[in-house]
């Protein structure tokens, strides 16, 4: 894949147990993490990998709004949809 500019506005160390280091990285759109992954173990001179990504947050979604999958209703219903974040008291009509 060719390589092209992308924003990464913060990383921080989460977790790190030889030879396993966890990140938090803070993206714009179109970021791949495995390519990431592998150009900060090139730099580093050590190989990287992913054993496991989470998305935590895309855009105004975060996971901590998240339901879990065996916590949504069935069958769900229109009154059980929540607001989009910051859409106030407006409703979308499809």
């Amino acid at each position: 894949m060719k390589a092209r500019p992308v924003e990464i506005h913060a990383i921080e160390i989460a977790e790190y147990v030889y030879p396993r280091l966890v990140l938090d990285v803070r993206c714009g759109k179109g970021t791949y993490i495995r390519s990431l992954a592998r150009d900060i173990g090139m730099a580093l001179g050590v190989g990287g990998m992913l054993a496991g990504l989470r998305r935590t947050a895309v855009g105004a979604f975060s996971i901590e709004d998240a339901i879990p999958l065996n916590d949504v209703p069935s069958p769900l219903l229109q009154e059980h949809l929540r607001p989009l974040p910051g859409a106030g008291s407006e409703s979308l009509e499809i």
